[in-house]
């Protein structure tokens, strides 16, 4: 499984999602994806 992918979404969709579904790190925007049986962070790229 890689965990490089990149999610591209906008930027005002990213502030709509709840606090706990984002995040920044490292001023990298990210968000969290939820597979079975463990979620994960994925960056976002905005378009």
């Amino acid at each position: 499984m890689s965990n490089n992918q990149q999610i591209k979404m906008k930027f005002l969709d990213w502030r709509r999602l709840p606090r706990a579904f984002r995040s920044v790190v490292q001023g990298q925007p990210q968000v969290l994806v939820s597979r079975t049986g463990r979620s994960y962070f994925v960056p976002v790229e905005f378009v």
